[in-house]
């Protein structure tokens, strides 16, 4: 038996209704739902996730629990909840398309009761009942089209643009006729759209909602007929406040998808109307998505940076590109590890956390996992230039006789001299401070500790913090851990050995805004990670061999998503910029000059 077809709702526990009832709460201010059917869909359709959703992953033990919420900490209740005679505890995915799915259906079958003996006591239904209204409704208008008969009305549509298949025409909402128009349109396409609960007089049921929503200017929709005038395709669009349009559906016949011959039609039509990026699950099951320079098939977007603004206002869309870069791997891996749950990355570094993260290797065994092979250094620019310079010095010295290359050849020799002199302090000064691997890793806070004014960070002998620096970091510190503000280092630490190596790859990208740019934001999380890692260390939350593997990590995730310093360094300014433009935390209470990288760099080229 179906889901739905239960009379109630079943004793479950879900770890993340919190979040679902947000979800739905946003998605319905959206569309713009009445009061009643809000409080209905927070009431009834909420109930049903928890309890019913048969998608639902069952949570078994503590580890199950902390997977699942990734990256949010782990309630305190989530224990008694496991016990053995406490209801059964669940995972709801928020992304799931039937999740989805049924909510449309919701919502359409909810409008509807609008003149109907519904009207107003909409709580007396709960949602297996609503949802197996839905299909007894939906049963008899396919035997009420099957005996009926429509004709078009040309005065009811408008042409909006013509494709090599056919045209694309818009229901008039002024037209008298628009109403029969609509019946003609669901008895062609065998769907709800016109179905009105009154046939002869055109009110009520499905059709009056829609009906009233164009009548309003509240929605606009769209039907792509062939050359004899008959629908192939309908697309219903939310107007959003100030005119924005919205896609809501895209149906071919039956309420399936559209079939592949008109999907380059779709998309030239769907250009010409001033969309969201919203991408609706009817584009995705057609492979087509709205990004920043408008519809695309999903396949088509191989540029890394349009990827990853794919990927980071619709993160479910990853399993359809192809060849990633570790950069859009990493953001889609900080979204939801779980994408790659039936796909490894190509990214060895990233392969190497998820095996841990996805228990494809045993926890136990993840402290003596070798670490992936270090990628090349970042590109120096400088280098160019000593190599250009050498080239100019031999061809100089190739051009002046003997006595000159004497003069040349003492002058040399003195300035070497010199110059050796200098590298031999520098590399006595260098003994105390990290290089290598374990200076590169990091070199990657140097933003954040030059703001902090702080000393010490870089040397080797540093092996703890100041009480004044201490009791500065602990606020900060806490909070970009999700801990109470009172916690004290016991709990510090235990938070710590329990979610930091299985977490840290998801700090910062999941606070980010739709209007974010993506690498700017993993610029600014790779720093604050750095700077908070080692710090951690020296505050004694995080033991040594945890810390630099961890550190070590997030350099090689650098590594791979940024081509030098410089592209580092500005990707950085950019990202913190966003952070606190969108009234985030501030993590240093001071902004960086905007030329700042100029000094960073001076560090940095030492750095391989």
């Amino acid at each position: 038996m179906n889901d739905h077809k239960k009379s109630a709702y079943a004793p479950r526990n879900a770890l993340n209704a919190e979040s679902l009832k947000a979800d739905i709460a946003r998605r319905s201010q959206a569309r713009g739902d009445a009061p009643e059917i809000r409080d209905w869909l927070l009431n009834h359709f909420l109930r049903h996730l928890v309890a019913n959703f048969e998608p639902a992953r069952r949570i078994h033990t503590r580890e199950e629990a902390r997977q699942a919420l990734l990256p949010a900490p782990l309630p305190e209740w989530v224990a008694a909840r496991l016990k053995e005679d406490a209801a059964p505890l669940v995972w709801v995915d928020p992304e799931d398309a039937q999740l989805h799915l049924l909510e449309q259906r919701l919502v359409e079958f909810l409008a509807a009761r609008k003149g109907a003996a519904l009207e107003g006591k909409l709580n007396r239904v709960n949602c297996p009942q609503a949802l197996d209204l839905w299909e007894k409704e939906h049963a008899e208008m396919s035997q009420r089209i099957a005996r009926g008969w429509r004709q078009s009305n040309p005065a009811a549509i408008q042409e909006h643009l013509k494709t090599p298949h056919g045209v694309f025409v818009e229901f008039r909402p002024d037209a008298p006729e628009l109403r029969a128009e609509m019946a003609f349109e669901s008895y062609r396409m065998r769907h709800c759209l016109g179905q009105f609960a009154d046939r002869r007089a055109l009110t009520g049921g499905y059709g009056e909602s829609y009906a009233e929503a164009v009548e309003q200017g509240r929605m606009r929709i769209f039907s792509f007929r062939d050359a004899s005038g008959q629908p192939h395709v309908t697309i219903s669009l939310i107007v959003l406040p100030g005119g924005k349009l919205q896609v809501e559906q895209v149906k071919g016949k039956q309420n399936r998808p559209p079939i592949a011959r008109y999907v380059d039609d779709l998309i030239a039509c769907l250009d010409t109307l001033d969309t969201d990026e919203t991408t609706p699950g009817d584009c995705v099951a057609i492979g087509i998505v709205r990004d920043g320079t408008g519809w695309r098939r999903i396949a088509s977007i191989t540029d890394a940076d349009a990827q990853l603004r794919l990927i980071h206002r619709h993160p479910a869309l990853f399993s359809f590109l192809e060849n990633p870069s570790p950069a859009v791997e990493w953001l889609a891996a900080g979204k939801s590890p779980r994408l790659f749950e039936a796909r490894r990355p190509a990214s060895k570094t990233l392969a190497h956390v998820l095996d841990h993260l996805l228990a494809r290797q045993a926890r136990e065994d993840w402290p003596g996992l070798q670490m992936p092979a270090p990628l090349p250094p970042f590109v120096d620019p400088l280098n160019n230039f000593k190599v250009i310079g050498g080239v100019a010095l031999c061809w100089l010295l190739s051009k002046i006789g003997f006595p000159a290359l004497l003069v040349w050849g003492v002058f040399f020799f003195w300035f070497f001299h010199g110059v050796w002199k200098i590298i031999r302090q520098t590399q006595a000064e260098d003994k105390a401070r990290f290089n290598g691997p374990h200076g590169f890793a990091l070199a990657l806070a140097l933003p954040m500790v030059e703001a902090r004014a702080q000393t010490g960070f870089f040397e080797i002998a540093t092996d703890s913090l100041t009480p004044d620096t201490v009791e500065l970091f602990r606020p900060p510190f806490l909070h970009y851990m999700d801990c109470r503000a009172d916690a004290d280092d016991a709990a510090a630490r235990a938070h710590l050995l329990e979610t930091l190596e299985s977490t840290w790859f998801l700090a910062d990208l999941r606070a980010l805004m739709p209007g974010d740019d993506p690498r700017a934001a993993l610029a600014f999380a790779t720093c604050r990670l750095a700077f908070f890692i080692r710090n951690a260390a020296l505050m004694g939350w995080i033991e040594k061999e945890t810390a630099w593997r961890v550190l070590l990590l997030n350099a090689q995730r650098a590594r791979e998503t940024f081509a030098s310093w410089q592209d580092y360094g500005r990707a950085y300014l950019a990202g913190r910029r966003q952070w606190v433009t969108q009234y985030r935390a501030d993590p240093l209470g001071k902004s960086h000059a905007e030329n700042a990288t100029q000094g960073w760099l001076k560090v940095w080229k030492k750095m391989r």
